[in-house]
C-alpha cells in the first residue's frame, strides 16, 4: 500500500439495482444498512483518516469501479446484485477489500468466487453460521461480531427519558406494560415511500445524514430501547442506552447479539425484564476496533487479538433456522400438502430465490417452477425468461413468492389490489414483512 492509496467506504444511496435508474425513487430504505456504513465511518474518525481520503462507492458498483485503488474495509452482507447474471462476486481489481465482519445468506459460491475470498484471508464473520459456511469451504474465517456494536458510549444520560419501539412482533406487543404502552414512541427501521420527500421533510441530503440523526436521537434520549432489529440493538447497547430484544424465532445472525443481552425468543416473552440495564461492552469493543484499525492499516494478523476476539463471541448455539424458508413453508404448506402439485413463481432473482428454489426442489418433489419475475432486468433464471410482474394477474394458478425486500412490498400490494383479503392464497413473502409504506 503506497502512499496514494485512499481509503473507501459501501454507499446505497442510489438502492442495490439500477443505481441510476431507481436513485431517489420510491423504495425501501432499510436503516441497518447505513448504520454498518456509519460504523466504518466511525473507525476511519479514530485512525485520523480525513474525509477527503475517503471515497465512497455504490454497492452496485463495486464491481466496476475504476478510480483509485483503495482499501475499503468491509462490515456488511456480503451478497451478489448481479446474481442469476453470470457474474461473479468479485470486486474491482481497484478494491482491496478487508473482510472485518460479513454477513453470508448462504454458501451458493463458485470455485471462482471461492478462490476470490480465500484470497483476502482471515475473513472476520459477523456470526457463526457464516464463520461456519466458510471454514467448510477451506477458508480461513473467525467471529469478529459486528462492527455497529463499537459506536461510542454516551457520555450524558440525563436527558435519556424517551421508550422506543421499533420494530416489534406483533404478538409480542399484548406482553408490553401498560406504561411502556402508553408513553413508548413507536419508530421503524425499515421504511417505504418516496425518499426525496423523507429527505426534505428532515432537512438533509442524504439517506445516510437522516440515519446519522436517528442515531444522534437515540444517544441523546433514549432511556430504554425495545427492537427486534439487530442493527438497531448493537448500536444501542455500544451507546450505553438499556435495550431488549425480542424475536419470534432465534436465528443465526442474533449469535453476535446473546453474548451481551438475553435474546427473549416467543417462549420467553412472559418473562421479559423490564427493568434491564446497560451494558458495558467496553472492553471487546475496544478489542474489535483495535483489531480492525491494524488490519486495515498493514494487512498484518495479531493472532492474540484475533483469538481473543474470536473466543469471546464463540458459542455453541445451533438452535436457529432459516427465517425465509421457514414463511414460504408455512405458506405453501397452508394450502398444499408436500407431495401436491403446484406452479410457483419467483419475483425478484437474488441468491435468496437460488435458496427458496433449490429448497422446493429438495421437499415439494412436484412442484414447478414456472414463472420468473423482475421488473429492472430481462434475464434467464434455470431457462425461464423473466417477464415484468404485470404477467402476473394472467397466470392466476401460479403461486407467487417474493424474494426480495422491493418486490415484497410491491406484491403486498397487487395481491390486495387484485385479491383483497384472500391475497395470501396467492403468494407468500420470504420476509416477515415489519416494513410498511410509512415514511416516519
Amino acid at each position: 500500500m503506497g502512499d496514494s492509496m485512499k481509503y473507501a467506504n459501501i454507499s446505497i444511496e442510489s438502492g442495490y439495482a439500477k443505481s441510476k435508474e431507481r436513485k431517489n425513487a420510491i423504495r425501501v430504505v432499510n436503516i441497518g444498512d447505513y448504520i454498518q456504513i456509519i460504523a466504518i465511518d466511525n473507525l476511519y474518525k479514530k485512525m485520523g483518516i480525513s474525509k477527503r481520503d475517503i471515497v465512497y462507492i455504490e454497492y452496485y458498483d463495486l464491481f466496476d469501479y475504476d478510480g483509485d485503488d483503495v482499501i475499503l474495509p468491509f462490515s456488511f452482507i456480503y451478497f451478489n446484485p448481479y446474481f442469476g447474471g453470470g457474474r461473479a462476486l468479485r470486486f474491482s481489481r481497484k478494491i482491496h477489500p478487508v473482510f472485518l465482519s460479513i454477513h453470508c445468506i448462504n454458501g451458493s459460491f463458485t470455485d471462482d468466487e471461492l478462490g476470490y475470498i480465500q484470497s483476502h484471508e482471515p475473513i472476520g464473520c459477523r456470526d457463526i453460521m457464516t464463520q461456519k459456511l466458510l471454514i467448510n469451504n477451506g477458508i480461513d474465517a473467525y467471529i469478529h461480531g459486528c462492527m455497529t456494536a463499537t459506536f461510542d458510549k454516551r457520555v450524558d444520560s440525563s436527558y435519556a427519558k424517551n421508550i422506543y419501539i421499533v420494530d416489534i412482533d406483533e404478538e409480542f406487543k399484548k406482553f408490553l406494560p401498560e406504561e411502556i404502552k402508553k408513553d413508548g414512541i413507536t419508530v421503524s427501521h425499515q421504511i417505504y415511500g418516496n425518499i426525496d420527500e423523507l429527505l426534505r421533510r428532515y432537512n438533509v441530503c442524504t439517506i445516510k445524514e437522516y440515519v446519522e440523526q436517528r442515531l444522534e436521537m437515540y444517544k441523546r434520549s433514549a432511556r430504554l430501547i425495545i427492537t427486534s432489529r439487530l442493527h438497531c440493538a448493537l448500536p444501542c447497547l455500544a451507546m450505553g442506552i438499556p435495550v431488549i430484544f425480542e424475536c419470534k424465532n432465534y436465528l443465526s445472525r442474533f449469535s453476535c447479539l446473546e453474548k451481551l443481552i438475553p435474546i427473549y425468543t416467543e417462549e420467553k416473552w412472559r418473562d421479559v425484564d423490564w427493568n434491564t440495564l446497560p451494558v458495558n461492552c467496553e472492553y471487546i469493543k475496544d478489542k474489535m476496533i483495535q483489531y480492525s484499525i491494524q488490519r486495515i492499516r498493514d494487512q498484518m494478523i495479531n493472532t492474540t487479538i484475533r483469538e481473543d476476539i474470536d473466543r469471546f463471541w464463540e458459542t455453541d448455539v445451533v438452535y436457529y433456522e432459516n427465517s425465509y424458508i421457514a414463511n414460504i413453508d408455512k405458506s405453501i404448506l397452508n394450502k398444499w400438502k408436500k407431495n401436491d402439485y403446484f406452479e410457483y413463481g419467483i419475483w425478484g432473482v437474488t441468491q435468496i430465490a437460488d435458496e427458496v428454489c433449490q429448497h422446493i426442489d429438495n421437499n415439494y418433489p412436484h412442484a414447478k417452477l414456472k414463472m420468473v419475475i423482475d421488473d429492472y432486468r430481462e434475464i434467464e433464471y434455470k431457462n425461464i425468461k423473466s417477464v415484468k410482474s404485470t404477467e402476473i394477474k394472467n397466470n392466476p394458478q401460479v403461486f407467487i413468492i417474493a424474494t426480495g425486500n422491493s418486490s415484497s412490498i410491491a406484491a403486498s400490494i397487487m395481491f390486495q389490489d387484485l385479491y383483497g383479503e384472500e391475497k395470501e392464497k396467492h403468494y407468500c413473502s420470504v420476509f416477515d414483512g415489519k416494513y410498511s409504506n410509512n415514511l416516519e
